[in-house]
């Protein structure tokens, strides 16, 4: 599990709406982070690194499977869930990929 990034500026008001808990940011609140997504090449290397991190602890692991969630972007943690079911798991660990312990971060996963 991951907080998650916009992987394009197509992105980052639906991602920006999400981490506000579905209120829209204003337009200057907007228009401000999609330029610095702008100066950033148009996204945040955040999902290839995240990504990267899946595939490699896959790796480690053998035939255990692993899934992508993010809190806050596509694939989304109901959708991880959602294909863990589809896939026939029925039991899962989850590992959340946060630097520290808060009850915004870490905290929020276990909700």
């Amino acid at each position: 599990m991951a907080y998650g990034t916009p992987r394009s500026l197509d992105e980052v008001e639906p991602y920006y709406t999400d981490i506000r808990r579905g209120r829209p940011p204003p337009p200057e609140l907007l228009d401000e982070l999609v330029g610095r997504y702008r100066a950033i090449g148009g996204h945040s290397p955040l999902f290839e690194i995240t990504e990267a991190q899946r595939r490699g602890l896959e790796s480690r692991l053998g035939d255990i499977p692993t899934w992508l969630g993010q809190k806050h972007a596509s694939p989304t943690i109901p959708d991880a869930v959602t294909s863990m079911a589809v896939a026939g798991i029925r039991e899962a660990v989850g590992l959340v990929l946060a630097p520290h312990y808060s009850s915004m971060s870490i905290g929020d996963y276990a909700a």
